[in-house]
């Protein structure tokens, strides 16, 4: 019914669109903030796993080297910390 309501008021599908992308929020700022964060936590700890128990990774015949692993750790950690950090104080 939201949606048939905006397409009546609009003149054209371009307001429509307008409309629609104005009324409908698809996630909050806060939720986005803690998938993001919980995903980086997960790379990050799957790259300490692999860093830590010496599983090998291959990528299109690419030996990726240990060290790239840690950099992703560090990496990866900081944006996980930042996300949550982001989502507790929204």
């Amino acid at each position: 019914m939201f949606i048939y309501e905006l397409w009546r008021k609009s003149r054209t599908k371009r307001d429509m669109i307008v409309s629609i992308i104005r009324n409908v929020s698809l996630m909050k700022s806060q939720t986005f903030a803690r998938a993001a964060g919980v995903i980086f936590l997960i790379i990050g700890l799957l790259h300490l796993a692999r860093a830590v128990y010496g599983w090998s990774a291959v990528i299109n015949g690419w030996h990726v080297p240990m060290e790239l692993s840690w950099i992703v750790v560090l990496v990866a950690g900081y944006l996980a910390v930042q996300g949550l950090q982001l989502a507790k104080r929204s």
